[in-house]
């Protein structure tokens, strides 16, 4: 299909974070009930969120917060065609798995 049609058949929304200390906020954050997806790009942690994203936002903030992690950024990015591949290719294993 073409790049736009891939990136358009992701659901929710993506979250780019940054923050004090991302290896203990994968951990933290891992079993969010709106969490879809999660991947590391050098210091950045790009989430892939269904719902309402300002909740999301809240709600990871507030989690972070409470560990002492300090959120640098917290914001809603385009989604790029490497991190739907990565998604796509997660849900195809998840579905051969079943």
């Amino acid at each position: 299909d073409t790049p736009q049609n891939i990136k358009a058949s992701i659901p929710g929304t993506v979250l780019a974070l940054e923050c004090d200390n991302i290896r203990q906020s994968q951990i933290l954050l891992k079993d969010l009930p709106f969490l879809l997806d999660m991947q590391t790009y050098g210091d950045q942690l790009n989430l892939i969120i269904s719902g309402d994203f300002r909740s999301a936002q809240q709600a990871i903030r507030e989690k972070l917060h409470e560990t002492q992690i300090n959120v640098k950024r917290l914001d809603v990015v385009t989604i790029r065609m490497e991190e739907a591949f990565i998604y796509l290719v997660g849900q195809a294993r998840k579905e051969a798995s079943i």
